[in-house]
């Protein structure tokens, strides 16, 4: 079967950052899905993200403070100012 609109590689919310194993799937869905794609306001520009079941409802104002808060977030945000440092 081909996707044209595959998932992210990492099978994760791009919100929350939950895992798809640990994410309720829609009711309805096709298969069981947990993820769906929705376009949101990046900073002025329209954008694709795949979101659960609990962040797809979110404004965009409540998705930035949810994806903010989440300590993974936080921990590659650091990694990434390290690189553009020179740190390793």
């Amino acid at each position: 079967m081909i996707s044209i609109n595959p998932s992210p590689e990492d099978r994760r919310c791009q919100c929350c950052y939950r895992p798809t194993e640990e994410l309720t799937p829609f009711p309805k869905a096709p298969n069981g899905q947990t993820l769906f794609k929705t376009f949101r306001n990046f900073s002025g520009c329209i954008g694709a993200s795949w979101e659960c079941y609990d962040c797809i409802g979110l404004s965009d104002k409540e998705y930035y403070k949810r994806r903010d808060e989440d300590e993974f977030t936080k921990i590659v945000r650091k990694k990434v100012e390290d690189i553009k440092n020179g740190y390793k």
